[in-house]
């Protein structure tokens, strides 16, 4: 079945971006080349044929509310307590809504569309999106052991003879998937858990396949460094390739 539906967490604070954001506008409202980065992501997407959109919000959610008039298919639900929680508590606040297969990301990102294009047809009803590594000091990696990804790897203790995938925050999540990541997290009760340690810990008892796409186009922005090296660097080649 055609994966229709798409998961965006926006709740949280971007405390490594305040010096940019002054704490005025939510991260995922930071614009390059005009166009904020939730709405590059909601317009890939929906390029894609993804119809539906649900937005994890939290931190300034109010921002997001203009969203509903400028796009079709867009959907609220609230991390009440996202000052405190993390990235597995936002994706669990979506449970009542989540009916089907989806794809999963983050509210950071830009990104060519080859990801989300390559992730829709890839055979597999679970698909962790992951590219070579970017050799930022703050990067996380699953290891891989065949098909399959098994623990998160932090860049220092990557190491040579490891087989890795960067994390790039783009996901396919079948429904049975994200029923075994919400009963992890209510088993652990661990408001701070991220979503990409509850997939390492189910890798440990169920295969979670992964799609490495070498020379994928992409960043998360957390902070200047990243924010200045997207500007410079990554944003034009994106549009080298014809992408807005």
């Amino acid at each position: 079945m055609k994966v229709k539906t798409a998961v965006i967490l926006v709740a949280g604070m971007g405390t490594r971006l305040r010096s940019v954001t002054k704490n005025e506008i939510p991260k995922p409202f930071l614009k390059i080349n005009e166009k904020s980065l939730v709405e590059r992501s909601i317009e890939k997407l929906q390029a894609e044929g993804i119809e539906n959109i649900i937005l994890v919000v939290g931190h300034l959610k109010e921002f997001f509310k203009e969203l509903q008039d400028k796009y079709r298919g867009i959907e609220f639900v609230e991390n009440a307590e996202y000052a405190t929680t993390s990235s597995m508590a936002s994706f669990y606040c979506a449970k009542n809504l989540i009916k089907e297969d989806i794809l999963l990301l983050e509210g950071d990102l830009i990104y060519e569309s080859l990801g989300i294009k390559e992730l829709l047809k890839f055979e597999e009803k679970d698909a962790i999106l992951l590219s070579e590594d970017k050799k930022n000091s703050d990067d996380y990696y699953y290891e891989l052991l065949g098909d399959r990804i098994t623990h998160i790897l932090k860049y220092e203790l990557t190491g040579k003879e490891k087989k890795i995938g960067e994390l790039t925050g783009i996901n396919k999540i079948s429904l049975d998937l994200y029923k075994d990541m919400c009963n992890y997290f209510e088993k652990m009760n661990n408001p701070k858990l991220g979503y990409e340690y509850c997939l390492a810990e189910l890798a440990k008892k169920r295969r979670i396949p992964y799609l490495l796409l070498e020379g994928f186009l992409w960043s998360e922005i957390d902070d200047e460094y990243q924010l200045e090296k997207v500007t410079k660097t990554i944003y034009p080649e994106i549009l080298k390739k014809g992408e807005f």
